[in-house]
């Protein structure tokens, strides 16, 4: 990884897996895997703005204004990032496809 830019750098040393990764997928093994760690953010940002509504809720607080402030913006967080992971899975699936790893009409592995 790059220290200045956080993206993952390519070096004539790079293991043979790193290699095949980004041969089969177009990217370094890091960023094949980054929108998985995106989505646990996402998933995270989430949960708090969930839980915040349940304590404001739970605490009498029904400040309709604030509860669906929040809502909104949970609601857009999935949304937005549904497609981005769902468009990301599609590149990917594609890839495998492509390489002839899963089964092009199924979608499933070869055993």
């Amino acid at each position: 990884m790059s220290k200045s830019t956080g993206t993952a750098t390519a070096s004539a040393e790079s293991p043979a897996y790193v290699e095949n990764v980004k041969a089969l997928f177009g990217s370094h093994p890091e960023d094949v895997i980054r929108p998985i760690k995106t989505a646990a953010d996402v998933l995270g940002w989430l949960e708090e703005i969930l839980q915040t509504i349940v304590q404001e809720v739970g605490r009498g607080r029904n400040n309709s204004v604030r509860l669906k402030s929040l809502a909104e913006a949970g609601a857009y967080l999935a949304a937005d990032f549904c497609n981005l992971v769902g468009c990301e899975h599609e590149r990917l699936l594609e890839a495998l496809r492509q390489a002839g790893v899963v089964d092009v009409k199924t979608g499933n592995g070869h055993d």
